[in-house]
């Protein structure tokens, strides 16, 4: 909306140039909901999580159900003829988040799994519609072996014993088999031109006999075999009768599972190593089908660049005409300017006067303000930067440092810096 008139530029260049001529004109900012910058912004704070408690605890990913009572009561009653809960956005995006509510609920304040002390939560859409979201887990005490079998199945269950959950699990939990399976082959899918290649998921997975940690952060899961009291089904693929046993299953949670009718992946890591790509992919946003090249003269329209070749479902519009949140995490996450003397970023309208730019560009910054405080305040002197928002508030109308009275759990983190600003890195 102000696209015309709001500006960006350094605070040094601005003190040497005519204000009416200088700055970065159509930009996205980084409190645009789903834009480049806030995806980044996303993806840096995730890894602030990282910084302050680890690699989490359990990744999860829950995806709708489109046979969901809720779902097809609420068509049958707001809807005639015969409709899809693709042709009702407006129902699956209200009953989705109902759902993300009520799960969200069962981790963080029923702790099902434990007590948490961080998580944050991303939603996508897939391009057939149906939204998912990718849930990240810090939990007060780390998962040993004994508690990841407690919590995670990746076994079929008993028909006679479990009937619901069998049913559940082997209509929303099994991985394909693959097109074109063939149990005599070691490589499981059929790729282009009928030639072989290894399912991208690793499956069929390798039966076990007890749960323990693989090279790659996740654990291999006990998964037994028909032989030793695994179970299988009969599924039709493509027509064709194949028999499913424990190697094909998702990992997933009993009750979860049976509370919510739904495909709800419950991974467990405890390495480093997995952290960089699931931050990446929880906040990896929207898909584009198209792109464009501009050349070096021409001025970079960041407005038009986001707009055009993005592609935006009919969910994913309701969700976002709802106000629903896109991202959610706890503890809150502070960023800290980082610059240099004089070359902090100022942004103005270009109907200022010369003195009310004048009064930004001089208006202390985050870090300018953390230099004043540790001049008089001992406490803070002796603290990091990115450990100030944890014991002090930051005072935007008077641009200073104010001490907490109470002790916060908020991280702060520094803004990334590429090595390409040499001197600032």
């Amino acid at each position: 909306m102000n696209q015309k008139e709001i500006r960006k530029e350094r605070a040094d260049i601005l003190r040497g140039e005519d204000s009416q001529s200088s700055g970065q004109r159509v930009i996205i900012p980084a409190s645009f909901v789903g834009g480049p910058r806030y995806m980044k912004e996303r993806q840096q704070d995730a890894l602030a999580f990282v910084t302050s408690y680890g690699s989490p605890d359990f990744f999860i990913t829950f995806t709708m159900n489109p046979q969901w009572k809720e779902l097809q009561e609420a068509i049958a009653c707001t809807s005639k003829g015969s409709v899809q809960p693709c042709d009702r956005p407006d129902l699956v995006s209200r009953i989705f988040k109902l759902k993300v509510d009520a799960l969200m609920d069962d981790l963080t304040k029923k702790h099902i799994f434990g007590r948490v002390k961080a998580h944050l939560y991303s939603t996508e859409w897939q391009k057939r519609g149906l939204p998912h979201v990718h849930i990240l887990l810090w939990m007060e005490h780390r998962v040993t072996n004994d508690l990841i079998e407690k919590l995670i199945s990746a076994e079929i269950p008993d028909k006679t014993k479990e009937q619901r959950l069998h049913e559940i699990v082997t209509t929303n939990m099994i991985h394909g088999p693959c097109k074109g399976y063939d149990e005599s082959n070691a490589l499981g899918c059929q790729g282009k031109h009928g030639s072989r290649q290894k399912c991208g998921k690793d499956f069929p997975k390798v039966c076990r006999d007890t749960t323990f940690f693989g090279n790659n952060g996740y654990p291999l899961y006990k998964r037994r075999s028909v032989g030793e009291g695994g179970h299988s089904f009969v599924k039709k693929v493509k027509g064709q009768a194949v028999t499913v046993d424990n190697s094909w299953v998702v990992p997933y949670n009993p009750y979860l599972c049976l509370k919510y009718n739904a495909h709800i992946n419950v991974e467990c890591s405890n390495s480093i190593k997995c952290i960089a790509y699931v931050t990446k992919y929880v906040n990896k946003g929207c898909d584009r089908i198209l792109f464009t090249k501009t050349g070096d003269s021409d001025t970079v329209n960041e407005v038009k660049n986001y707009q055009e070749a993005r592609f935006v479902n009919a969910n994913e519009a309701t969700w976002k005409i709802f106000k629903f949140p896109i991202h959610k995490s706890y503890p809150a996450v502070f960023t800290l300017d980082l610059h240099l003397e004089g070359e902090n970023e100022v942004f103005f309208n270009e109907h200022l006067s010369e003195a009310e730019i004048k009064k930004k560009i001089s208006k202390d910054t985050h870090l300018t303000a953390f230099f004043k405080l540790c001049a008089h305040n001992e406490f803070a002197a002796d603290l990091c930067y990115h450990q100030l928002p944890n014991h002090f508030l930051y005072d935007n109308k008077n641009s200073v440092w104010v001490e907490r009275k109470t002790r916060s759990s908020a991280l702060g983190r520094i803004r990334a810096v590429t090595n390409k600003t040499v001197e600032l890195f």
